[in-house]
């Protein structure tokens, strides 16, 4: 194993800054989180509590570093659930 390639991708981990926004059906957006930090090699659950959209509401998250994963865990109920 070539350590010396493991030591230059460790280098290269950055910290990230996380904004998460609802957008409505007319285009007003709510912020949730405003540039939220989030350290290298870190993870870090935003939500602790249930967020309900309604019908037509776009959850946006927006990261300022490509190599982010985000992961979100979406129900959707019917009318009469």
């Amino acid at each position: 194993m070539d350590l010396s390639s493991q030591r230059q991708y460790i280098q290269r981990a950055v910290n990230a800054t996380v904004d998460l926004t609802i957008v409505d059906t007319s285009a007003a957006s709510f912020s949730i989180f405003k540039q939220h930090n989030i350290s290298a090699h870190a993870t870090d659950e935003m939500l602790a509590k249930d967020l309900i959209l309604t019908a037509g509401e776009i959850l946006k998250i927006q990261v300022s570093h490509a190599n982010i994963h985000v992961t979100a865990s979406i129900v959707e109920y019917g009318k009469g659930d």
